[in-house]
């Protein structure tokens, strides 16, 4: 006997609002605040408590400070030999190879810090690379890409990659125009998850393929973060969380008090198409989240064949603002064996042209009570 998928979501206080989007839009008053009084008090709080060791140090004798001589092994010494490094105040050159992290590492960048990726030709790269790491904090990175002077294929240069590590926090991140991602989180080689990363008060701008893209993980904590102009190639989602086989995992993912901005497709987008036959349930909540001038606001695509095990889950949305999107919420590809029971909670502000979309799947069954 055929086993029907059933995938449970629970959506709480979709709140949408169709007011005409602003190019002079300002941030909440608390984001700026957040990123200036980290470059203030909490920056000498964290080299008092850390006591980094200069990466000037390390360069060469008559270092150039424009960002125009590659530095790359220079800095890969500095972050072998050192389990807490601080960064000068002035840009550096960084080739494909990138710079690699280690285990119980932290990094601080200055105010004027900045890592400059060297143009190349490459399909993939990484400027941060943690790889099979934990114990990382990354305070105030400053990272810049090279895809308005790239020169190959591929779409998997990444600003942060982040791949079967655990326990790593990036605080106060800002990443440009990356090939492919700002920041990537997932496994390598076939590895664990990834588990418990945390990404705070970042500004995450231009990149190529997504702002951040969620393979498979679990405990993930994006707050406070700006998320804007992803364009280039699919699937141009400020956050894409979509894993590659059914072994990944999506357990314990948290958004919270995320703006998003002129991404052209989505803000946030799920696909689970690839959970055929997942053993471990989904969770994703997202809190507080403002989306203005992507596509689409928030995206759900499922699986599009026949599973033969259940996928079961809870995606939890309390509190949303969208504007000027063509949909606020966008799913598509429910297969017609599928039972799709979504759960919505919404506000009395709500109107049912909020939730059109959803109306219009086969087989869906809405319940507002």
């Amino acid at each position: 006997m055929m086993k029907v998928l059933v995938v449970f979501f629970l959506i709480f206080f979709i709140s949408s609002c169709n007011r005409e989007f602003s190019k002079d839009l300002q941030m909440p008053m608390h984001f700026d605040e957040i990123r200036d009084n980290w470059n203030n008090r909490e920056f000498e709080n964290i080299v008092k408590e850390y006591n980094p060791v200069e990466v000037s140090d390390y360069l060469p004798i008559g270092h150039l400070k424009d960002g125009s001589v590659d530095y790359t092994e220079f800095v890969n010494r500095a972050l072998k030999l050192n389990s807490s490094v601080i960064f000068p105040d002035f840009p550096i050159l960084i080739n494909h190879t990138g710079c690699k992290l280690k285990s119980n590492q932290n990094l601080i960048f200055r105010k004027e810090s900045l890592l400059i990726l060297s143009p190349n030709n490459k399909k993939a790269y990484a400027i941060l690379d943690l790889k099979n790491i934990e114990n990382v904090n990354i305070f105030n990175p400053s990272l810049q890409g090279d895809r308005f002077q790239h020169s190959g294929a591929g779409e998997w240069g990444m600003g942060i990659s982040i791949k079967s590590a655990k326990n790593i926090l990036i605080s106060n991140p800002t990443i440009r125009d990356c090939w492919g991602d700002g920041i990537y989180v997932g496994t390598y080689n076939g590895g664990n998850s990834s588990q418990n990363i945390q990404i705070k008060n970042g500004v995450i701008d231009r990149n190529r393929r997504n702002g951040i893209s969620v393979i498979n993980i679990d405990g993930l904590n994006i707050q406070g973060t700006l998320i804007k102009n992803t364009y280039g190639i699919a699937p141009q989602s400020a956050i894409q969380i979509e894993p590659n086989n059914n072994n990944d995992k999506l357990k314990n993912i948290k958004i919270k008090d995320v703006i998003t901005v002129d991404n052209k497709f989505a803000g946030i987008f799920i696909n689970t198409t690839r959970l055929q036959g997942a053993v471990d349930s989904i969770g994703i909540e997202i809190f507080d989240f403002k989306n203005y001038n992507s596509k689409f606001g928030i995206g759900y695509v499922s699986l599009d064949k026949i599973s033969t095990k259940g996928l079961k889950g809870v995606l939890g949305i309390d509190g949303f603002v969208n504007t000027n999107s063509t949909q606020a919420f966008h799913s598509s590809k429910i297969a017609n064996n599928d039972i799709v029971q979504i759960h919505i909670k919404v506000s009395d502000s709500v109107t049912l042209q909020s939730v059109s979309a959803l109306e219009s799947i086969e087989n869906l069954r809405i319940n507002t009570n």
